[in-house]
């Protein structure tokens, strides 16, 4: 079946193939990721709460039918804090409740950055301790 669908659309087969094989290797690229420990300190801290929103909408089916559409969002609650990194670069850490609550301005922190294995791009920053 694959090898048929080659033969009778080969341009549009090569684009489904290369286009899967690129979300794999972002998938493997991230998850694969490796932490890589750095440190800094706290020059700032950010809590944001739980969210949670609701709408209404209308909406037309195709056989010319109308009905109401509801949608619903939740981000939850997290502690970020802004950390100056030894080369004096400024980057936002996510971390537990625990490590957000301990920590002052001003106060040294370590952090994971997690990169990439076959890119190298940070996929995210973490507090430690």
């Amino acid at each position: 079946m694959i090898r048929e669908m080659f033969e009778d659309m080969p341009i549009v087969s090569s684009i489904i193939a290369i286009f899967i094989l690129g979300i794999a290797f972002i998938l493997i690229d991230g998850i694969a990721s490796k932490p890589e420990p750095f440190y800094g300190s706290v020059i700032d801290k950010h809590y944001k709460a739980e969210r949670n929103s609701t709408g209404t909408g209308y909406g037309m089916t195709s056989s010319g039918k109308s009905g109401v559409i509801v949608t619903s969002k939740h981000e939850s609650e997290k502690f970020l804090l802004m950390v100056k990194t030894e080369s004096g670069a400024v980057v936002t850490v996510e971390c537990e409740p625990e490590v957000y609550y301990q920590k002052e301005i001003g106060q040294k922190i370590d952090c994971n950055a997690y990169k990439g294995f076959f890119t190298g791009w940070t996929w995210s920053l973490h507090g430690v301790r």
